[in-house]
Order: C-alpha cells, then structure tokens, then sequence
C-alpha cells in the first residue's frame, strides 16, 4: 500500500483524487474498447482522447483550475494594465499563464520572500517550479546574485522581467532581445521601472557564436512569445535579424567589466557562450544559464565555459546551470 500511495501521491497534488481514478478508468475503458473492436479499423480509427469522456472531465477540471489560478494570480498583482510585482513593474500581456511561469522563475523569490535565495529556499521551491530560480546562495556561500553596481547581460530579455529585477537592485543591465514584438513590451516596461536604481538598455541583438543575420521563429500564438528562437530548419524562420556575439559587443562598446549573465534563449545558449569565451576568460562573470532545450545541454554548456575558463565552478541545478570564479 505504501508503494500505491507513493505512486499516485503527486497526483493528488496537481489534480483531485477523484478525477485521478477517472483517468486510470479512462485508461481500463480504451483498452477494453480496442479489445472488442480489434479488427475493426473504423471504430478503431476514430477513437482518442477528445471522445473518452473520462480524459474530457479531466480536462475541463485542469482549464478551469488554471483559470481560477489565473484570476487568483491577477487579483492579486494586477492593477489595470500593469503588473506591480512588490515594486517592479512589467505591462499585463495576453496570456497569463506564461506571466504566471515567469514570475515563478523570476520574481517569485523577491516578490514573496524577501529576496532571500538561500539554498533552502531556493530548494524547496524548485520542486515545484515551472524551471527554477536565476539566483542562488549556497550552502558553501556560492553567491550566484546581482547586486548594486553590476553590468548584467540579460540573453533573452524578453518583455524585461529578469531585466527588471537586476534594475530594481541597482544594476546597469543591456536587455538583448531581437524580437520586434518582444521590444514593444521590453520598452514598456523600461518606462514603467525609470525610477529603480539601476538602469535598463535594450540591445536588439541576438547572442551567437558569430556576427551574422539568421532566420528567426517570432510565434505569437495565444500571447505566447516566450518561445521565439534562431534553432530552426532553414526556411522556417518568419524574420531575418542580426546576431552578435558578446566579445565583439563588448570591444566594440568598450565595456570594462560584465558581472552577471543570464540566458534563456530556447537553444542557443551554446552559440552565445561560444561567442563569449574572451570575455569568459577576463571578465569572468557569474553565469545563470538554462540548460533544458536541447538534450546534452548540460554538458556543452559546462564543457564551452571550463574550456574558456578552468577556474569557474559550476553548480547544475534542476534546469539551469549556475557558473562562477571564486
């Protein structure tokens, strides 16, 4: 009983214990089905999940769930068309459930735990998470953080809520963000954050391994622009833009130090650390980098940044590998 209770104890988290045994049912009542059809392609053929009624009660519970998630999370934070996340501001987007994930990963720790990323925390939390947290303090003292005074390179920017937050501690942070409707959003939220302490510029660059234009995917679909990237087939892309590498921006922006780098750019995390390995080498910034688009992320990525710098410890979390030089 107690190895029953352990399988099917996560399910009683994300769903009810009742729409649970639904679907095991579900499950009982397709097998049996094919059993008395088999041989019977047309019966066969058009049954599936949108017919079971069982997977369709599951279903209506989990979107009307979200939905009261959603309202819960917009009554709590949202005020007209602005989010006001404990004093840092990001403007209200379609869709809410990718603002929610965000702020999970981003801002969920500031906002709700007083910027705390102790290790203790920060691994409690991770259970449950949508990717994890882009700061942390270990047991050991690791201080993957930023603070006043750092030049923060935001890979990924998106509509700024990364940006925003290094801003809000007082940093100097260039949001690279190729995506032209990414930037409508990012610019908003420059204006709605004026008055943190640090500052935020935009770099409408994507981050390679080399100064070239490519094919970019800008989806928009239900809101969702969180997914935009340059890792597609060739002739998939909806846009041409420019890509840079961050040594060639560094040296041709005469930037003297580089703090903190933090990427999220669906894939192309390798290329843009490719890209960086002088800056790796001399500047040795503390790095907060995802590690789950592609399947041997983790080791390309930690392999890219040992060979550029050897003296870089690298901690892998969940989904994000955390990086710096004692």
């Amino acid at each position: 009983m107690n190895k029953l209770y352990m399988y099917i104890k996560p399910w009683k988290t994300d769903y009810d214990f009742i729409f649970y045994i639904l679907k095991i049912l579900g499950y009982i009542l397709t097998v049996c089905y094919f059993a008395i059809t088999l041989g019977d392609r047309k019966k066969t053929k058009h049954f599936n999940a949108e017919k079971n009624i069982f997977f369709k009660i599951r279903n209506k519970r989990m979107a009307d769930r979200y939905q009261e998630d959603n309202d819960t999370f917009n009554h709590k934070f949202l005020r007209g068309d602005i989010y006001d996340f404990n004093g840092i501001y990001l403007p209200k987007i379609e869709n809410t459930q990718l603002m929610r994930s965000v702020y999970d990963d981003s801002l969920k720790i500031y906002t709700e735990f007083d910027d705390n990323y102790s290790h203790t925390i920060v691994d409690q939390l991770e259970k449950e998470l949508p990717e994890g947290t882009y700061c942390y303090l270990g047991s050991q003292g690791e201080e993957i953080l930023v603070k006043q005074g750092h030049t923060v390179l935001d890979a990924g920017a998106w509509i700024g809520d990364f940006s925003a937050y290094a801003a809000k501690k007082g940093a100097s942070v260039y949001a690279f963000e190729p995506s032209p409707i990414n930037i409508k959003f990012l610019n908003k939220t420059i204006l709605l954050n004026k008055d943190a302490p640090g500052d935020i510029t935009i770099v409408p660059f994507g981050l390679g391994s080399k100064d070239e234009t490519l094919e970019f995917l800008e989806n928009n679909e239900d809101g969702n622009t969180g997914g935009n990237t340059f890792l597609i087939p060739k002739g998939d892309g909806t846009a041409i833009l420019d890509i840079t590498t961050i040594d060639n921006w560094v040296k041709k922006n005469d930037i003297k130090k580089i703090d903190f780098i933090k990427s999220d750019i669906e894939g192309y995390e390798r290329h843009m650390l490719s890209g960086a390995t002088k800056t790796l080498r001399e500047h040795q910034p503390i790095l907060s980098i995802c590690t789950y688009h592609l399947p041997d992320d983790r080791e390309v990525i930690r392999d890219i940044i040992l060979t550029a710098n050897p003296n870089y410890t690298i901690i892998q979390r969940k989904m994000k590998l955390f990086a710096y030089v004692k």
